[in-house]
């Protein structure tokens, strides 16, 4: 049985279990999924210790080691080293590679709703989703801006994502990647016109749990409010077909996990 899973602190509430058992049904891949919670300075060894098992394949990494996740690889994709940010492992024999799903997974989210080229983009936060997210949007075309709660967060940005600092430019789309308990941090700015938003804007939360995007008081702002859920499903999606070498569907699982809740 291949042995895959999630790792990050706080998780216990994750819906990719569901998620990776549907891929794994539909695939007809025989999957062991495991959650691994740990607390700082526990991540290194969690991670080295799922690895020791001659079925493990490979694991998502979440926050907040997304950077740390790096270091335990044996190589690293083009993507994670321009974002200096690992969502995936995948072990190969005795080596494990580095990748990150997170960028190319939000953009599939997001582009049967609004083409992206030439859009002015805001993302709110400098951690490790909010670097992939930058810079796949860069790679599409969009022009793309940063702010955050720690201007220390900004400064530490890689090369490529460095002095794209917001001064209050018009925005077309506004991407948080900050947690829903710092979501008054984007519903000041938007109330004092420091964050300025052009015709029809839209607003996308990479929260899925509490995401403000369901809160109309806050959605009236935009046009179209979008929540985490797609980003969720597209990106697991792409790190199951690195581990298994096959395409499954998001839309399907995002369906089946809706139906088990109703």
């Amino acid at each position: 049985m291949n042995k895959i899973g999630l790792v990050g602190n706080q998780i216990k509430y994750s819906l990719s279990p569901k998620i990776h058992e549907f891929f794994a049904r539909e695939s007809k891949v025989t999957i062991d999924y495991q959650v691994i919670d740990c607390e700082p300075g526990e991540f290194v060894k969690a991670v080295n210790d799922f690895f020791k098992s001659p079925s493990a394949v490979g694991l998502n990494v979440t926050i907040p080691y997304k950077e740390e996740a790096l270091n335990i690889a044996s190589s690293t994709d083009i993507q994670a080293k321009e974002c200096n940010s690992c969502n995936t492992l995948h072990k190969n024999g005795d080596s494990i590679k580095a990748h990150t799903t997170d960028g190319e997974g939000f953009f599939k989210s997001i582009e049967e709703y609004v083409d992206i080229k030439e859009k002015t983009i805001l993302i709110v936060g400098a951690g490790g989703s909010a670097r992939a997210v930058g810079a796949t949007l860069l790679k599409r075309g969009a022009n793309i801006y940063y702010t955050n709660r720690s201007k220390d967060s900004l400064e530490r940005l890689p090369n490529g994502l460095k002095n794209l600092d917001y001064h209050g430019e018009a925005i077309d789309m506004l991407v948080s990647c900050i947690p829903p308990s710092a979501a008054d941090f984007i519903q000041t700015k938007i109330a004092s016109k420091e964050i300025v938003l052009n015709t029809d804007p839209v607003f996308v939360d990479l929260s899925y749990v509490n995401s403000i995007a369901h809160n109309q008081d806050f959605a009236k702002h935009f046009a179209l409010a979008i929540d985490g859920m797609g980003m969720l499903a597209h990106q697991a999606a792409l790190s199951f077909k690195i581990w298994f070498g096959v395409e499954v569907d998001p839309l399907g699982a995002i369906s089946y996990i809706h139906n088990e809740k109703n």
